[in-house]
């Protein structure tokens, strides 16, 4: 059952839509697949590079046939970077998800923060999103998700950091299917170095497609030196991209996470 989910979402057509964020400004592009499908799996991208604009990715929201990614274009106080975009990526197919789940949890200021979403009982994680808030003028909440992974057959987290003033909130969102799976969960890592931009692709065995694939990130500090996530999507049938900015200071770890079935 599940390679042929997997084959299924290897095949399908891919719907993209990008939109212009302004600074200090948030923006949403839809990304709809073709009628008769659905949305079966989701991606972003984000203008998000030194010196700006930095279009901080928040929210990937599944629903029907369309995918909606978030940006906000959050330059702060006396910082500048002009006009960016975010980009939604639809993967299309006739599968329809049967359960989703939701949960949040608040980061305080300067702390980190996950929330984990559990599917209902006898349904297991097959595709997964987020929200969280970030504050356009850049001031208040910034809430920058920086990990998204399946954590057991049916939970999926999302996980963060706030670089804000304010108290925001992260959403984990699961998107579930009924029965059980075998997946071969596949990691890849990179070390970027300061003010740089580094993407790393996990790659599923030959033989095996990618269903839907996380990101993990790994900090060695804050408060403009952590990682900052900027793009997630397919990279053909079997690979899994991730991209982020390390903000200066030190270096950071970003590893690609693929689910190959």
């Amino acid at each position: 059952m599940l390679a042929a989910a997997a084959i299924a979402v290897a095949a399908a057509a891919t719907k993209k839509s990008s939109v212009t964020v302004g600074e200090n400004a948030s923006g949403t592009a839809t990304a709809t697949c073709a009628k008769g499908q659905r949305a079966t799996l989701g991606g972003f991208a984000t203008t998000l590079a030194e010196p700006g604009p930095y279009v901080h990715p928040r929210a990937l929201v599944l629903s029907g046939r369309s995918v909606r990614a978030g940006g906000v274009n959050e330059q702060g106080p006396g910082l500048g970077g002009g006009p960016g975009k975010v980009t939604a990526v639809a993967y299309c197919g006739t599968r329809r998800f049967l359960g989703k789940a939701g949960a949040f949890n608040t980061a305080p200021p300067g702390q980190r923060a996950a929330a984990t979403a559990k599917c209902p009982k006898g349904m297991y994680v097959a595709a997964g999103g987020f929200r969280s808030d970030i504050a356009p003028s850049g001031t208040g909440a910034l809430v920058y998700v920086d990990g998204l992974e399946r954590v057991g057959a049916g939970k999926w987290r999302a996980s963060a950091i706030n670089d804000g003033s304010a108290p925001g909130k992260v959403t984990a969102l699961a998107y579930c299917f009924p029965g059980s799976q075998a997946l071969t969960t596949v990691t890849k890592s990179v070390v970027i170095s300061p003010g740089k931009t580094g993407s790393v692709t996990a790659r599923c065995p030959k033989g095996k497609a990618v269903v839907f694939g996380g990101v993990r990130s790994q900090h060695y500090g804050s408060g403009g030196g952590e990682l900052q996530l900027s793009s997630m999507m397919r990279a053909g049938n079997r690979g899994w991209n991730v991209r982020a900015l390390k903000f200066a200071n030190i270096i950071g770890r970003l590893t690609s996470v693929a689910y190959c079935g």
